[in-house]
């Protein structure tokens, strides 16, 4: 397994915690994923990138996305998620260093004509939506409310449940997984 961040801090704390893992199969390391020629990354290949909530923080996300499959073995996938909607785009965006949200279009062009079959590609967290929307675009703050957050924590594995039964048209979320072609 191999993390990376931007920020050492990180990098730092992730080693730190994880240290009592086996070395050889768990490495941590700064890197931008919008720059990897230069980084221990150029080199490797990967059965499986995850990227979460990171897209929209970069400058480049096409670059980005293109240097993730660029890591991807023949069969390997891409998980990607993405805040969703832009209509939801406020002030905790911008307190988050978010640079945008995503549409279903928008993050299908970043990874059309790149060697991918699209074998997900769905919203969650219908109900999330709503609390990001009342925060971030109606009441402008900058930060979840605590008591909200701990709510939600809650009731997380019951919306997750309901939205594995039922997919939701919408939601604060996008997630995409795909398969890089052999």
């Amino acid at each position: 397994m191999t993390l990376i961040d931007i920020d050492q801090s990180y990098v730092d704390y992730l080693n730190a915690k994880y240290s009592f893992r086996n070395k050889s199969n768990f490495n941590v390391f700064k890197a931008d994923i919008q720059n990897i020629d230069s980084s221990p990354l150029a080199a490797a290949m990967y059965d499986t990138v995850i990227c979460l909530n990171i897209l929209e923080h970069l400058e480049n996300d096409r670059k980005a996305v293109e240097n993730m499959i660029s890591l991807l073995q023949p069969g390997g996938q891409l998980i990607i998620l993405v805040p969703a909607l832009n209509i939801l785009y406020g002030s905790m965006d911008v307190s988050f260093g978010h640079h945008r949200r995503y549409n279903k279009k928008q993050l299908n062009t970043l990874v059309e004509g790149q060697n991918l079959d699209i074998v997900k590609f769905y919203y969650l967290n219908f109900l999330g939506l709503f609390g990001w929307l009342i925060n971030g675009r109606i009441l402008k703050k900058t930060e979840l409310p605590e008591n909200q957050t701990k709510i939600f924590d809650k009731l997380v594995p019951f919306l997750g449940f309901a939205e594995n039964i039922i997919k939701p048209p919408v939601g604060q979320s996008l997630i995409l997984i795909a398969r890089k072609k052999q």
